[in-house]
């Protein structure tokens, strides 16, 4: 009697099977892994003052939207979709982080996966969007400004026009009441 180990004769059905099968199998695999892959889910609800926020994955899109409603039962509204930030999809939603009053939201947007990434803070109720940090009770600590300058050689002087900094980044400007 002759004996098969279970990977010889796996191999030996498998050699045999037809490659228009195979190429069906392949598809059908190919077809449910993607539908097991983008599925609907929902984060539980942060409560940040009357305000609820929440995110969501929805099955059709890449990347997850964010949304708030006023109150647990207000009509929930998106706050921020980065699937409509970049027609190719290389603007990428890194982190979000919303104020205790709910009146407020930072996150921080980056381009083709980069580790670096732009700081923004928008007002939920209209939309607005800024580059102005504020903490508790509206006070405004930190503003973000673009400052590109040269830096070693002779003395560290602001750009002209047309030239192009090494390494720009962001630079914060003051304490004050916003």
């Amino acid at each position: 009697m002759r004996y098969l180990s279970p990977s010889r004769y796996l191999y030996s059905k498998l050699s045999a099977y037809p490659a228009e099968a195979s190429a069906q199998t392949d598809a059908r695999i190919k077809k449910r892994l993607e539908e097991l892959s983008y599925l609907e889910r929902i984060s539980a609800p942060i409560r940040r003052g009357k305000r609820f926020f929440f995110s969501r994955q929805h099955a059709d899109k890449e990347k997850v939207v964010w949304y708030w409603r006023q109150g647990p039962r207000g009509e929930p509204r998106i706050l921020i979709d980065p699937n409509t930030l970049s027609k190719d999809g290389s603007v990428a939603l890194r982190g979000v982080s919303i104020s205790w009053d709910g009146r407020r939201m930072a996150y921080k947007l980056s381009q083709n996966a980069a580790d670096d990434a732009t700081l923004y803070v928008m007002e939920v109720g209209s939309g607005e969007v800024s580059k102005t940090i504020y903490m508790q009770e509206g006070r405004v600590v930190f503003v973000i400004e673009e400052v590109e300058h040269v830096v070693g050689g002779e003395a560290d002087r602001p750009l002209g026009p047309g030239e192009r900094s090494p390494s720009p980044g962001p630079r914060g400007i003051g304490e004050g009441r916003g």
